[in-house]
Parts: structure tokens; sequence; C-alpha cells
């Protein structure tokens, strides 16, 4: 069974792997680095992670490598958005694991499925501190009823050397609530539409990247700074060190210790099973 074991996950590497060819020659690549800090609502209480990250961006794909440890030189986790097939993988390099694998629909449907589970409980609790703490908690995620604005700030703000003009989306209902707020580059534009992966990484809340989306022409640049409350409670904050814009093929992949940030190894191995690809780890090898 072993030859069979390595041809499955050979093949299966191979489909992972975005485009099968990684970056063409002809894409645009824009390359960031930030530092990114976020505090994430969890079952027994609060997870808090401060770390650099740099973005692989292109028009098809994005790859966000974090780097856990300060001093570390390689990245510890990366997380590969498919923009062109529509999926999201997510790789642990230290256990050098694939932690996740699911498709944009996939992914969709677990987070509306949530927000359902989520209402009925709020609707079942009745009113009270337990019911104001799931409103605080929740309030960025079930946010149908939010009218947002975008509201432009006058004055321009210095980052990372240049100066850039500041937005933040807020509640026309609550204008304390701050719902959105970004600092965006005077000139190199994303080159695709970020407002579904916002909502797929569970940034945003559905209304909130709608709203995103409908106002593309506003949000298009690249965010130099983004302070946010998170659609599950908890707060994201990121700032960026640098970015440059480059032809695909200016792009020297031995900069990157593990090479082409859109290649899935192919020694790497399964967390758990996915079932949206039918493959299975052999228990016999």
């Amino acid at each position: 069974m072993r030859h069979v074991h390595r041809l499955l996950l050979g093949l299966l590497a191979l489909l992972l792997s975005v485009a099968s060819t990684g970056l063409r020659a002809s894409d645009d690549l824009i390359v960031v680095e930030q530092d990114y800090s976020i505090v994430e609502h969890a079952k027994n209480g609060y997870n808090a992670k401060d770390v650099r990250q740099i973005l692989y961006i292109t028009a098809d794909a994005v790859a966000i490598d974090e780097f856990g440890d300060n001093n570390s030189k390689s990245p510890t986790e990366t997380f590969v958005i498919d923009l062109k097939n529509k999926r999201i993988v997510n790789l642990d390099h230290t256990e050098k694991k694939i932690l996740l694998n699911e498709s944009f629909a996939e992914r969709r449907k677990q987070i509306v499925e949530y927000k359902k589970r989520v209402q009925r409980d709020m609707d079942a609790t009745p009113a009270g501190a337990t019911k104001n703490t799931l409103l605080k908690l929740f309030g960025p995620m079930m946010d149908a009823e939010r009218e947002y604005k975008v509201v432009e700030e006058p004055e321009l703000k210095d980052v990372a050397g240049l100066k850039c003009k500041s937005v933040k989306i807020v509640d026309a209902k609550d204008p304390a609530f701050k719902a959105f707020e970004t600092v965006l580059h005077p000139e190199i534009e994303m080159p695709y539409d970020n407002s579904e992966v916002l909502f797929l990484l569970k940034i945003v809340g559905e209304k909130m990247a709608q709203y995103l989306k409908e106002n593309a022409t506003t949000f298009g640049h690249v965010p130099m700074e983004m302070h946010l409350t998170l659609a599950e409670g908890g707060k994201l904050d990121l700032k960026v060190v640098s970015v440059k814009k480059m032809k695909a093929d200016a792009f020297d992949p031995a900069t990157r210790k593990l090479g082409d940030p859109f290649k899935i190894p192919d020694d790497y191995e399964f967390k758990r099973t996915f079932t949206s690809t039918k493959v299975t780890k052999d228990k016999a090898d």
C-alpha cells in the first residue's frame, strides 16, 4: 500500500498547487511585510497573537506567511488562498502538516450555519447580562441590521514613508461602533476583490463584506493599516512595514526559505481527513 499512498499524496499535492504552476511570468506580484496583531474569542477566553507577516499577492492567489518566532527566518505557518480555484489551504511548516483544505463554498456554508446557531442561542437567551455579552461579542457577525456608511478623514497619514488616505466605516445608527478603519496606499491597487476573503477568514461579517464589495473603488488599494472588531469577537490591528510591486519573473524564490510561496510541498501530510478531496491516509504503511 505504501506506493499507492505516496502516489495519492503526490497527486493531491499537485491538485492543491495554485494553478499547478505557481507564479506566471506575466503576473504582477505585490509583496507586503506587516505587523499583525489579533485577539480572538476562544472557548476559555481569548487567544492573542502578535506576528510578522509577509504577503505575496497576485490576481490568482494570495500567500500569507506568518513568522511565529520573532527570530525565525522561515515561515512557521502559511495560508494559501487560491482565488482562481476558490480554495483555502493552511500549512503548518513546523510539523509539515496541511491543517486546512476547503473550498470557498464549504467555508461559506460553515459560517452561515454557525451564524444560524448563534442567532438561535441569542434568541433563546432572556434579556440581561448574558444576552448583552452575546450581543457585544457577536455583534460584528450578526450585522444584517446595521446601516454602514463611509467616512473619509481629511488629513493624510504617514505610513512606511507614504502619505496615505484614512477611511472608516461606521454604523449610521450607532456612530460609536468602530466597525472598520483602514489606511490605504496612495497608488498600489489590490489585484483582486478581497471582501469575500475577509469574510471567509472570519474577519468581517457578511453585510460588511458586501458593503466593501459595493464600495470597491474606495477600498481597492492596498491597506497600509487596518483596525477592526472581528466577526466572532476580539480585534485585529495591522500595520505595513514595507510594500513593493514587481513582475513575477523579477521575484527570486530563493529569497524565501521555502521557495515559491504558492506551491504546496509534496511531503506535507494531512492533519485530518478532508471529505472534499475524497483522499484518506492509509492506516497500514
